[in-house]
């Protein structure tokens, strides 16, 4: 917009320069005048041109400083406002580069956090292998001492069974001659008592004999009596078993120890 009031300004000089030129040279050419009254009307209509000339020089002139005057506020206003732009674009600029300062900031303060973290995650999980690895020497420890005690009592236990077993087995051996040469003893008795009380069947076949279970109450009285092992006689079997019944009460020993050996008894009856 600037160059084309500039060039239209150039346009109009160069026209008012021409005019101007025109009417010099109009001036200087000799005219012959023929009537003087024709000659001071057209010195007049000279003059007249001449003042519109500079009327209009004058009015270009203000026109133009006018609208270089309008074009100066203009260029000042652009420029200013060129000024403003460029300000702000500066200041946008110093923006986004502190932005892009902080973001970077950011982003190192982030990744120095995550190494950080990162290292303070594997001190804990050292810590925390560390501790099972203590955990588990203390539990295997605990459990090695618990094993030697558990041994140390299996031992000892052991010990204790055998000196007990021992104990027992010689007082077993010396009680079981004691009871055996008891039965033995008070077996015959019963026997001959039994035999007393025998009814023998007739024609019984001699060298028989059949194994009794009696089961005594207290006092000797007879509870029941079973065959266990027949002698293949019916009768003769039937004939032990009633003479047991009528022997009650059966002898018993009169050592209390030995009281209740005979509650329940098998005998083998050979008369």
């Amino acid at each position: 917009m600037i160059i084309d009031n500039l060039l239209y300004i150039g346009y109009s000089l160069m026209l008012h320069i021409v005019l101007i030129i025109f009417f010099v040279i109009a001036m200087e050419i000799p005219i012959q005048p023929v009537i003087v009254q024709p000659k001071s009307t057209i010195i007049q209509v000279t003059a007249i041109d001449e003042g519109i000339v500079l009327a209009e020089i004058t009015l270009q002139q203000r026109l133009r400083e006018k609208r270089l005057r309008a074009d100066n506020d203009k260029q000042i206003k652009v420029e200013n406002r060129l000024k403003e732009i460029r300000n702000e674009l500066v200041r946008k600029e110093e923006n986004m580069r502190q932005q892009k300062v902080e973001q970077e900031r950011l982003i190192e303060a982030n990744r120095q956090a995550e190494i950080k973290l990162e290292y303070a995650a594997e001190e804990v999980g050292k810590l925390v292998e560390e501790r099972r690895r203590r955990s588990e020497a203390a539990n295997r420890a605990s459990a090695v001492v618990q094993e030697v005690e558990e041994l140390r009592k299996s031992q000892i236990a052991k010990a204790d069974r055998l000196l007990q077993d021992s104990i027992a087995k010689n007082r077993l051996e010396r009680n079981s001659k004691h009871i055996s040469s008891m039965v033995n003893r008070y077996t015959l008795i019963i026997e001959k008592h039994i035999n007393r009380y025998w009814i023998p069947p007739i024609n019984t076949k001699d060298g028989l004999q059949v194994t009794l279970r009696v089961r005594l109450s207290s006092g000797g009285d007879v509870k029941k009596v079973t065959v266990v092992e027949s002698s293949g006689d019916t009768f003769f079997d039937r004939s032990a078993e009633l003479a047991v019944y009528k022997a009650a009460p059966l002898p018993q020993p009169k050592d209390l120890k030995f009281a209740g050996v005979f509650d329940d008894f098998i005998f083998i009856f050979k008369p």
